[in-house]
């Protein structure tokens, strides 16, 4: 976690999130609708961002969580941690 990344946090749920008027809703990321942003409109919106910078077509949305795994784990975080982070049951061989 970055020193920054608590702050930030508490400003979204704080200030930011409530604004969208959800207050019933569960969901940390909420859309303009109130209801959870799923991964086809995540990487809907990702595209064109990806385009711009000229990247790789094979690289989307879920390829950044990918990365971030490979960054805890080549980090050291316990691998326990990682699995957690990324909300698996059983962590990957090689962790």
């Amino acid at each position: 976690m970055f020193d920054w990344t608590p702050d930030v946090l508490d400003e979204w749920f704080t200030e930011v999130r409530p604004l969208f008027g959800t207050d019933n809703n569960p969901a940390a990321w909420p859309s303009e609708r109130g209801l959870r942003n799923g991964c086809q409109r995540l990487n809907s919106r990702f595209i064109p961002y990806r385009k711009a910078l000229g990247l790789d077509d094979g690289l989307d949305f879920h390829s950044l969580r990918r990365s971030y795994v490979t960054h805890l784990i080549e980090d050291g975080w316990d691998r326990h941690f990682v699995q957690e982070q990324v909300g698996h049951e059983h962590a990957a061989p090689g962790l």
